[in-house]
C-alpha cells in the first residue's frame, strides 16, 4: 500500500492493516459484526446489544493495555458468551430462522378463490362440522404441519366439494392453504411439541388446537381460522392473538385483508382496526 499518504498509512498500520489481505479479512469481520449487532438489537426484551458491546471493550483494553492473561480468558470464553447470546436471544432465534424457508408460490388464483373456498366451507358447517382452516403466508409450514391428504393444487370448488363430501376428510383436522389460493392438503395436524415454560396458566387451560394456533402464528405470519357449526361464529387467531365470536362477515373482511393486502408481518390488527375506524368515519 505504497500509495498512501504519511497520515493513511499510520492509521493502517494502526488497525493493523499491511497488505490486501488484511483488509478483506478486516472488512468481513466488521460485517459480521455489524449484522450480529442488528441481529441482537432486535431483542427488545433482553438488551443483549450493551452486553456484546461490553465484551468487546473487554477484549480491545485489554489488548491494548497488554494484559494477556485477560486478552486469552475474554479470547478462549467467546465460544461460551456466543451460546450464552443464543440461548437467552432463542425467542427471536426461533421466529427468524426456523421458518426461513419462504413459501413463493407461483399458483397464484384470482381474488375470487377466498370466497369459492369459503362457500365450500359452508357445506360442511351446514353438515353440523367443525371447520379449521390454516392459512399459509410467507413463511413455509412444512416443519410445524403434516398433511395426511396432501393434494398441492389450485383451489377449485368442485374439488373442494368432492373432498371434503368424501369419507376420508376428517373435520376434527385442518385444511391447509396458502394466502395465493394453493391447496396444500387435508386432515392436517401440527407436528411439533409446544414449549412448556412459553405457556403460561391460562393458555394451558385451552383447547390443544389453539394452544398449537396460539404458539405458531406467534413465530410465523399463520392465521388459523376456526367456524363453530352451531352458533356459526369464528375464530381468528394470528400473531399470537386470537379474535373470538366473529361474524361470518366480519371474518371474511379480516381474511380479505390478510389474503389481499400487503401487510407486513406484526401489523394485521393495526391495519384492521385502521379500517374499522375509516368505516366508522364514513357518513
Amino acid at each position: 500500500m505504497a500509495w498512501l499518504s504519511p497520515g493513511n498509512y499510520w492509521l493502517f498500520s494502526v488497525l493493523g492493516i499491511f497488505t490486501w489481505n488484511d483488509l478483506f479479512e478486516i472488512s468481513v469481520i466488521t460485517l459480521g459484526i455489524y449484522y450480529g449487532s442488528r441481529w441482537l438489537a432486535t431483542d427488545k426484551r433482553t438488551h443483549l446489544l450493551p452486553a456484546f458491546y461490553g465484551y468487546a471493550l473487554l477484549f480491545i483494553t485489554s489488548y491494548y493495555l497488554h494484559t494477556h492473561t485477560l486478552t486469552m480468558l475474554a479470547m478462549c470464553s467467546f465460544p461460551i458468551i456466543a451460546t450464552i447470546f443464543f440461548l437467552v436471544h432463542q425467542q427471536t432465534l426461533q421466529k427468524n430462522f426456523i421458518a426461513l424457508k419462504k413459501s413463493f408460490n407461483e399458483h397464484a388464483t384470482s381474488g375470487e378463490w377466498l370466497s369459492s373456498f369459503m362457500r365450500s366451507c359452508l357445506i360442511v358447517i351446514n353438515q353440523k362440522n367443525p371447520i379449521f382452516v390454516l392459512f399459509e403466508r410467507k413463511d413455509n409450514l412444512d416443519s410445524f404441519v403434516h398433511s395426511k391428504l396432501p393434494v398441492n393444487t389450485t383451489t377449485q370448488q368442485e374439488l373442494l366439494d368432492a373432498l371434503m363430501a368424501s369419507t376420508a376428510y376428517h373435520p376434527q383436522t385442518m385444511i391447509w392453504v396458502t394466502s395465493n389460493g394453493l391447496l396444500k392438503g387435508l386432515n392436517s395436524e401440527w407436528q411439533v411439541e409446544l414449549d412448556q415454560t412459553w405457556l403460561s396458566v391460562d393458555i394451558k387451560k385451552l383447547d390443544s388446537w389453539k394452544q398449537h394456533a396460539l404458539f405458531i402464528t406467534a413465530k410465523t405470519d399463520a392465521l388459523l381460522l376456526h367456524i363453530e357449526p352451531t352458533s356459526r361464529q369464528c375464530t381468528i387467531i394470528t400473531q399470537g392473538k386470537a379474535v373470538e365470536r366473529l361474524r361470518l362477515e366480519q371474518a371474511m373482511t379480516m381474511l380479505n385483508n390478510y389474503v389481499g393486502a400487503n401487510i407486513v408481518k406484526g401489523e394485521f390488527f393495526h391495519a384492521q382496526q385502521s379500517q374499522q375506524r375509516a368505516a366508522q368515519r364514513t357518513p
